[in-house]
């Protein structure tokens, strides 16, 4: 008896069952990747600790609180790496970030929420504005504190290339 027609059918049914299941795992590996890309960007610890020590500049100098006023009529432009005209403070040369561009802005978040028409006047990142939205679904308790800094770190040139941080400001 000739055999082949089985052996035919049985390998197209294997091969679709091991295609089917890899498709399977590769969309629900690639959505997994995607969110963890996302995950790593927006809680960068070098930028956390960088924003830290721009955080600690603000105290020792005593001008935290100045800043915090300051944020209660609008955003507040703390430090910008490629601009030191517009920002609170300056850094010496050697303190400078090397190869990338900092951002930091002290936000009044109204003990609830970020008012993304604030940011419309100034020129910001495209992702910039996706970390806002991401900060407004994610965070549990954006009520418990009135202030925050938060920071974008910029590879120069290559405005998808950001990572950011958030830090509350307890007054």
């Amino acid at each position: 008896m000739n055999r082949k027609g089985f052996m035919m059918a049985e390998l197209v049914v294997v091969s679709s069952i091991v295609l089917i299941t890899l498709v399977g795992l590769y969309t629900s590996y690639n959505k997994i990747y995607s969110i963890y890309k996302t995950r790593i960007r927006y809680y960068d610890v070098v930028t956390l600790y960088r924003l830290g020590y721009y955080r600690d500049i603000l105290k020792v100098n005593n001008i935290l609180y100045d800043v915090v006023d300051s944020s209660n009529n609008g955003i507040v432009e703390v430090y910008n790496s490629s601009n030191n005209d517009s920002s609170i403070f300056s850094l010496p040369e050697i303190e400078r970030p090397s190869g990338v561009e900092d951002r930091v802005y002290m936000i009044n978040n109204a003990g609830g929420s970020i008012d993304r028409e604030m940011f419309a006047t100034m020129n910001l990142h495209t992702t910039f504005l996706d970390y806002i939205d991401f900060l407004e679904n994610s965070i549990d308790n954006f009520a418990e504190f009135s202030y925050m800094l938060i920071m974008e770190r910029c590879i120069p040139g290559d405005e998808n290339d950001c990572s950011y941080a958030y830090l509350e400001v307890w007054i």
